[in-house]
């Protein structure tokens, strides 16, 4: 899958603790966004209040990620099973 340059306006605390995770962890501001961009696409419906509570500075970027396939399809199931 390519590569998209993305412009974000997050807060500059929310910036300098994403840093520090990345250099902490070896890796890029870049590769430490894409990491927790694929985690909200995973398992279970996210809890927005508890990402919040957890990452504060993120809520710009509630709503903008797509659920992947997995996730489409149990949510359908359920729609189907529950109305």
């Amino acid at each position: 899958m390519g590569k998209v340059k993305l412009t974000l306006s997050v807060n500059e605390q929310a910036v300098a603790r994403a840093r520090y995770h990345a250099r902490r962890q070896g890796k890029t501001l870049s590769a430490l966004f894409e990491e927790k961009a694929a985690e909200l696409g995973r398992g279970a419906a996210v809890d927005t209040g508890q990402l919040l509570k957890e990452h504060p500075g993120m809520e710009d970027l509630v709503g903008v990620f797509k659920a992947g396939k997995a996730f489409d399809e149990r949510s359908a199931h359920y729609r189907k099973k529950h109305g």
